[in-house]
C-alpha cells in the first residue's frame, strides 16, 4: 500500500513539474505580448511624431510660399509700374515720330504714284500708236495684195480669152483637116459628087454623038468606048478626090500646130503671170512683216526706256525715303534706348532685391526644417532607446522565468523519480511477499 502511495506521490510531483513549466511558458508568452504591445505603441508614437513633423514642415512651407507669393506680387507690381512708365515715355516719343513718318511716307507715296502714273500713260500712248501703225500697215498690205490678186486674175482671163479666140479662129481649118484625114483613111470614091456626074454625062453624050456619026451607035465598039471613058473618068475623079483630101489634111495640120503652139504659149504666159504675182505677194508680205517688226521693236524700245526711267526714279525715291526714315528712326531710337536703359536698371535692381528676399526666406525655411527634423530624430532616438531597454528587461525576465521553471521542474522530476522508484520497489516487495 505504501508503494502505491509513493507511486501516486511521484506522479503528482511530475504533474507539478509540468505545471511549473507551463506556468513559465505562459509567463514568457505574456512577456512577449507585452513586448509586441510596446513595439506597436512605439510605431504609433513614431507615426504621430512624423505626422506632427509633416504638419510643421507644411506650415513652414505654406508660410514661406505665401511670403514668396507676396514678394512676387510686389515685384510684379513694381515691374508693371516701370513698364507702364516706359510705355508712356515711348508713346510720347513715338507720337511725334509716327506723325513725321506718316508725313514722310505720304509724300514719297505720292511721288511714287506720280512716277508710276506718268510712266503708265506714256506706255499706253506708245502702245496705242503701235496699234494704229500696225492697223495701217496691215490695211495697206491687204489692199496691195488685193490689187495684185485682181491684176493677176485679169491677166489670166485675158490670156485665156486670146488663146480661145485664136483656137476658135483656126477651128474650121482644123475641122477640114480632120475630115480630109478621115476620108483619106477610108480612100472611097464619092460617085455622088455632082461635078463627077455632070462630067460623066457630058462624056457619054460626046461618045454617043461620035458613034452615031460613024454609024456605030449601040454597037460593041460604042459600048467599049463608053466603058473605057467611064474607067478613065472614074480613075481621074478618084485621083482628084484624093488630091483634094490631101489638100484638106495639109490645110488642117498647120491649124493644129498653131493651136498647140497657142496653148503652150498661153500656159507659159499664165505661169509667168502667176509667178510674177506670187513674187510680188511674197515681197509684199516680207516688207509688211519687216515693217511690223520695226514698229514692234520701236514700241518695245520705248516701253523698255519708260520702264527703266520709272525704275530709276523709284529707286532714287526709295533711297531718299530710306535715308529719311533711317535718320528719323535713329533719333527716336536714341531717346528710347536711354529711357529703356533707365527702366531696365530699375527692373534689374528690383529683381536683385527680390532674389535677396527669396534667398532669406529659403534660408529661414531650411533652418526651421532642420530644427524640426533634428527634434524628430532626437525623439525617435529616445523612443528607440526606451523600447530597447524595455525589450531587454522583458527578455531577461523571460529568461529568468524559463530558467527557474526549468530548474524547479528538474528538481521535481528528480524527486518524483526517486519516489516512483521507491514506490515501485515497495510495490514489488509487497507483491513478492518479502
Amino acid at each position: 500500500m505504501g508503494g502505491v502511495v509513493d507511486t501516486l506521490t511521484g506522479r503528482g510531483a511530475k504533474k507539478a513539474a509540468q505545471a511549473q513549466i507551463q506556468g513559465a511558458e505562459m509567463t514568457a508568452e505574456a512577456q512577449q505580448r507585452a513586448i509586441e504591445a510596446q513595439e506597436r505603441a512605439f510605431e504609433r508614437a513614431n507615426a504621430i511624431q512624423q505626422e506632427a513633423s509633416r504638419v510643421s514642415e507644411e506650415y513652414i512651407r505654406t508660410g514661406s510660399a505665401l511670403a514668396k507669393e507676396q514678394l512676387e506680387v510686389l515685384s510684379q507690381e513694381l515691374d508693371s509700374l516701370i513698364e507702364g512708365t516706359s510705355r508712356e515715355i515711348n508713346a510720347g516719343i513715338n507720337t511725334g515720330a509716327m506723325q513725321q513718318l506718316k508725313t514722310l511716307r505720304d509724300s514719297f507715296d505720292q511721288a511714287t504714284g506720280n512716277v508710276t502714273q506718268s510712266t503708265s500713260q506714256a506706255i499706253q500712248a506708245q502702245r496705242q500708236a503701235e496699234g494704229e501703225s500696225l492697223a495701217e500697215l496691215r490695211g495697206g498690205q491687204a489692199g496691195a495684195m488685193a490689187d495684185i490678186t485682181g491684176a493677176r486674175s485679169g491677166q489670166l482671163e485675158a490670156l485665156r480669152g486670146g488663146v480661145e479666140q485664136a483656137i476658135q479662129a483656126g477651128q474650121p481649118y482644123t475641122t477640114a483637116g480632120q475630115a480630109g484625114i478621115e476620108a483619106f483613111r477610108q480612100s472611097a470614091l464619092d460617085t455622088n459628087n455632082p461635078l463627077f456626074q455632070m462630067r460623066l454625062q457630058q462624056g457619054m453624050e460626046a461618045i454617043n454623038k461620035q458613034m452615031a456619026a460613024r454609024g456605030q451607035f449601040n454597037t460593041g465598039a460604042a459600048i467599049e468606048a463608053q466603058r473605057r471613058f467611064i474607067e478613065q473618068a472614074t480613075a481621074e475623079e478618084q485621083q482628084n478626090q484624093i488630091n483634094r483630101q490631101l489638100q484638106l489634111a495639109q490645110l488642117g495640120q498647120p491649124a493644129i500646130g498653131a493651136e498647140q503652139q497657142l496653148r503652150a504659149t498661153g500656159g507659159a504666159q499664165q505661169a509667168g503671170v502667176l509667178g510674177q504675182a506670187g513674187s510680188q505677194l511674197a515681197s509684199l508680205r516680207q516688207a509688211g512683216s519687216r515693217d511690223v517688226a520695226n514698229v514692234l521693236g520701236q514700241t518695245a524700245g520705248a516701253v523698255s526706256g519708260a520702264e527703266l526711267a520709272r525704275g530709276q526714279a523709284l529707286a532714287n525715291l526709295a533711297t531718299q525715303k530710306g535715308g529719311a526714315l533711317s535718320n528719323l528712326e535713329a533719333a527716336r531710337t536714341g531717346a528710347q534706348i536711354a529711357r529703356l536703359q533707365a527702366a531696365q536698371g530699375q527692373v534689374m535692381a528690383n529683381r536683385q532685391a527680390r532674389a535677396t528676399g527669396m534667398a532669406d526666406i529659403a534660408r529661414q525655411d531650411a533652418a526651421a526644417l532642420a530644427n524640426i527634423r533634428s527634434g524628430l530624430g532626437a525623439a525617435q532616438s529616445s523612443s528607440l532607446q526606451q523600447l530597447g531597454q524595455s525589450q531587454a528587461q522583458a527578455q531577461q525576465n523571460i529568461g529568468q522565468a524559463l530558467a527557474a521553471g526549468t530548474v524547479g521542474a528538474a528538481q521535481t522530476r528528480q524527486q518524483a523519480g526517486a519516489a516512483l522508484t521507491g514506490g515501485l520497489l515497495n510495490l514489488g516487495g509487497s507483491l513478492l511477499g518479502v
